[in-house]
């Protein structure tokens, strides 16, 4: 079935180089970036389509955000909360930090983050794009023609949402990389921060 393979990914980091993400500001922040890109035109054409969801729609930003945007209970599963919807609200902050902590998710944070420490400079989420796109068989059918039309839709409706984009706040920017897409600055983060090491394999 068409983008049904999760094939290729987006990194869209927020970084606060002066505390911590872990704030109101920062999260309504990235949950509005979040929304913003996968908004973007021709998104839904390219995305990894969610095969557990009636109707094909596209797959959720994996994040912390429903650790902080709760869903309703009722529709979270443990094994992927990082996954799930995000609700309307924004939570107790501690509380939500509590629940990252207990359910070990920590590939989303920067290299300190722990029960020690319990502020993360980086925000990660990532973004799933699906093969095979409209028009092929399958995930190796004529892959370079599919890997132009991701590049051609990266630079066309993501890198100008992403690009020199001014977050408002004094000492946060926001960082990308991924397939069909990439920005130096991210290699910046690499080199100060093991736990992003394998977003080196995007470039």
């Amino acid at each position: 079935e068409l983008r049904t393979r999760n094939q290729w990914h987006l990194q869209v980091l927020v970084q606060n180089k002066s505390g911590t993400v872990f704030t109101p500001e920062i999260l309504k922040f990235s949950k509005s970036l979040a929304a913003r890109i996968m908004a973007a035109p021709s998104y839904q054409n390219f995305c990894l389509v969610d095969t557990k969801s009636p109707g094909g729609t596209c797959a959720s930003v994996e994040s912390l955000l429903p650790f902080f945007f709760p869903p309703h209970v009722d529709e979270l599963n443990p094994e992927d909360y990082e996954s799930r919807p995000t609700g309307d609200h924004l939570t107790n902050i501690e509380r939500a930090i509590d629940a990252v902590l207990r359910h070990g998710v920590f590939y989303y944070t920067d290299k300190n983050f722990s029960k020690e420490h319990r502020s993360s400079e980086l925000f990660r989420m990532q973004f799933a794009f699906g093969s095979p796109l409209p028009g092929f068989e399958s995930h190796k059918d004529r892959l370079r023609e599919q890997e132009a039309l991701l590049a051609e839709f990266m630079a066309t409706s993501i890198r100008p949402i992403l690009n020199g984009l001014e977050t408002g706040m004094e000492g946060v920017t926001v960082l990308y990389g991924g397939d069909g897409i990439t920005e130096r600055e991210i290699l910046l983060a690499l080199t100060n921060d093991a736990s992003l090491a394998s977003i080196a394999l995007l470039f």
